[in-house]
């Protein structure tokens, strides 16, 4: 199964994540966010963000340990 999942694109992968989540917060601690309605939005992508790296990360790992 390993061989199925490259570690590079896991890599490439959070490291997108991990841009997005920083662009999500700087938004909203540089205050631009409009209204309440935004600010709802841009939290609940920020912990979508979250919630899909931790998932990631989980399944990298047991995919990868299986290789060991």
């Amino acid at each position: 199964m390993s061989g199925f999942v490259d570690p590079q694109f896991v890599d490439l992968l959070l490291q997108r994540l991990n841009d997005l989540e920083d662009h999500q917060k700087e938004v909203l601690i540089s205050g631009s966010v409009d209204d309440i309605e935004s600010y709802k939005l841009f939290r609940g992508q920020l912990e979508g963000i979250r919630m899909a790296k931790r998932e990631i990360t989980y399944l990298a790992e047991r995919v990868f340990a299986e290789e060991d």
